[in-house]
């Protein structure tokens, strides 16, 4: 009534709108979203120095190699770097997971829980569970999932017999990060059109957030 009539007043509001975007409004949200950015990146390198520094490094890595494999999961793998970020710090942080395997581990951990739900937490879990006994994980693990071959097993197994621990346990680590990806990806197949469609629109959502 103030404006007489709804076609007036749609007019007063877009105009009223339209002055509200401009190049100073356009460019304060610039610097918020920059703002953000740095400060979420500032948060991340700080968690992995954390996670470096309480485990005794024992992946034997630093802040900026964990900033490349995030980087790199997000652009070659379709999974937001702080989603990566978040699943590295963890495995970090168990002090069981080497350098050389904290890459596919986390996307193994990702996609899981992308697929069939299962938090990262807990294959972060597993992950480390291996670390530490990788003879008895693998067989614990095998008996769930029937993925290790007898040469994987011998192998694993000849290599904690001589005390190689760190070696066996990449070995176990790295075939069962093979087989999960593997799993998920079969999983991811034979969704249908519905759920594969809503994979995405979540996926698109968060890596614009």
């Amino acid at each position: 009534d103030m404006f007489g009539g709804v076609v007036p007043a749609a007019r007063a509001l877009g105009g009223y709108v339209a002055g509200m975007i401009n190049p100073l409004t356009v460019g304060a949200a610039a610097v918020g979203a920059m703002t953000y950015a740095w400060y979420k990146g500032r948060q991340e390198a700080e968690a992995y120095g954390t996670a470096i520094i309480m485990s005794g490094n024992a992946a034997n890595t630093s802040i900026g190699r964990l900033q490349d494999m995030a980087r790199g999961i997000d652009k070659t793998w379709g999974i937001t770097q702080g989603a990566a970020a978040d699943a590295l710090v963890q495995l970090v942080t168990t002090g069981r997971v080497g350098e050389e395997s904290l890459a596919k581990v986390a996307k193994a951990a990702l996609t899981m829980e992308q697929v069939t739900g299962q938090a990262v937490g807990d294959t972060v879990k597993q992950f480390a569970e291996l670390g530490k006994e990788p003879l008895k994980a693998s067989i614990r693990l095998d008996d769930q999932f029937h993925y290790l071959t007898a040469s994987v097993l011998r192998q694993i197994k000849a290599l904690e017999d001589l005390g190689r621990i760190e070696e066996a346990a990449k070995v176990a680590q790295d075939a069962y990060a093979k087989a999960m990806q593997e799993r998920a990806d079969q999983v991811k197949a034979q969704l249908g059109t519905v759920e594969r469609a809503w994979q995405s629109v979540k996926s698109a959502a968060r890596e614009s957030w």
